[in-house]
């Protein structure tokens, strides 16, 4: 048996404890005596070749003993055989690499040869968008959805189609057959396109109006000087009280005429 220490707890200074874990090794299948016999144990779905209690055509380790079938990752190879802690049913050597040192392993990174730790996918066509050459439009992994990989767009997936993959690029312009529809050749088709007619490939759009800056005419802030005041208020039937309007009656020009005669009034009498 191995003894691994997992903790050791400090009571004082002068007394301590260590916790051990004891574990087995991973116990071998029975040895079969040549090769002709394993290939018969093993071609037989109903045998339990490596005598866990579980037939091969249940077992997910066939070939070693594991009763309990444990698989943490869910990829359908027990923990006892699996060559990856990722899920990768395959068993594909590189699934638990990371090629691109992004943090995130080969097995589900949508992108394994370009760093792109977010895992992007705009489209969800299976590849992030960092090596999508057309990012909007799926056209992606054929794992995903074969359909991506319909080239000639009948509804049907042919060996020669899946071989090739969805992302065509006949022109060899950087955009994907699946982009071909884009005016601006920004990469983004143009149903997808807030600029159909102006390269923007980034998009941005800062007023949020649904139209890009690079051909939104409307300025995302409008300076307060160029704002156009409201128009005065217009009294059409009435005069103005300060300003003498000819034709127009005014009560002012009344008060101070009727002011001005009783003033002189005034001065004769006492005259």
């Amino acid at each position: 048996m191995n003894r691994n220490t997992l903790y050791t707890l400090m009571f004082s200074s002068f007394v301590t404890a260590s916790i051990f874990l004891l574990s087995t090794p991973a116990q071998a299948a029975p040895a079969i005596p040549n090769i002709n016999d394993a290939i018969a144990c093993y071609s037989n779905p109903a045998r339990d070749c490596d005598g866990d209690g579980i037939s091969n055509a249940r077992d997910n380790c066939p070939r070693q003993v594991n009763a309990d079938q444990k698989d943490t990752d869910g990829d359908g190879v027990g923990d006892v055989c699996d060559n990856c802690d990722m899920h990768n049913p395959n068993q594909a050597a590189d699934d638990c690499s990371d090629d691109d040192n992004d943090t995130v392993k080969n097995a589900i990174d949508n992108c394994p040869l370009t760093q792109n730790r977010r895992q992007a996918d705009q489209d969800a066509d299976g590849l992030g968008d960092l090596c999508d050459n057309c990012q909007y439009v799926p056209n992606g992994s054929c794992e995903l959805n074969e359909l991506f990989c319909d080239v000639d767009d009948d509804g049907t997936v042919t060996d020669e189609e899946l071989a090739l993959g969805g992302q065509l690029d006949d022109d060899n312009d950087g955009f994907g057959n699946a982009c071909i529809l884009d005016l601006d050749g920004d990469g983004v088709a143009d149903n997808k396109d807030n600029c159909p007619t102006i390269r923007n490939p980034n998009q941005e759009d800062e007023n949020r109006n649904g139209r890009g800056d690079a051909c939104d005419t409307v300025s995302p802030i409008t300076p307060i000087d160029t704002v156009p005041l409201p128009a005065p208020f217009v009294f059409e039937d009435e005069g103005c009280s300060l300003v003498s309007n000819a034709g127009q009656f005014n009560p002012l020009s009344l008060l101070l005429m009727a002011s001005g005669i009783a003033l002189l009034l005034g001065r004769k009498k006492k005259v």
